[in-house]
């Protein structure tokens, strides 16, 4: 996912959240970029050692850095600034979250933008392998539901006889798990 906002320097004037569209990110994805183009739109002065940084991420976005520098803007350019982040499969789907950059000069000058992120579920029902595999003591089985579902989960041995049932409820659309122990003193643990 590539989400490309221009910020201006020295003309800047500050957008309204009311009415910005939230950008789609899926939830448990990597790779995700936010590209910042900071412009400088003075007739005078070139923008000298500028700083980005991101001032509120949410807990379900990691950022693989938080601030950037850019040296210099010379008068009526522009400059690319790249965040590259993740975001984790807890994101709750379907929430927005709003994210902050702050973008400061040599002079003090700051400017502030803003970019509104919304989280979106999967798209198809998936049950992926379970992790680690093989385990000791436990594993975790990673599923993701389209839409609310009954879910039930059963494991089989080899021979095909079913040893353990670990969900058979309704559970809500995204992107879900289940942690299994090992058996111990011949009891299932299960962890949701």
């Amino acid at each position: 996912m590539k989400i490309t906002l221009t910020a201006l320097l020295i003309c800047f004037v500050s957008t309204s959240l009311l009415g910005q569209t939230p950008y789609p990110i899926p939830a448990d994805s990597k790779g995700n970029q936010i590209i910042l183009t900071v412009a400088n739109e003075s007739k005078t002065t070139a923008a000298q050692k500028l700083q980005v940084q991101v001032q509120n991420a949410s807990s379900a976005i990691v950022f693989s850095r938080s601030s950037a520098s850019v040296t210099t803007i010379p008068i009526g350019k522009e400059s690319d600034v790249t965040f590259k982040f993740d975001v984790v499969r807890e994101a709750k789907i379907g929430k927005n979250d709003t994210l902050l950059f702050v973008i400061t000069d040599s002079t003090g000058a700051a400017w502030t933008k803003t970019v509104i992120v919304s989280y979106t579920g999967p798209h198809v029902f998936k049950l992926e392998q379970n992790f680690p595999n093989p385990f000791n003591p436990s594993t975790t089985i990673y599923y993701d539901l389209p839409e609310d579902s009954h879910v039930k989960i059963m494991v089989y041995d080899i021979l095909g006889r079913q040893v353990r049932s670990l969900i058979d409820e309704q559970e809500s659309a995204g992107y879900q798990k289940v942690r299994v122990l090992r058996e111990m003193n011949r009891r299932s643990m299960i962890d949701s």
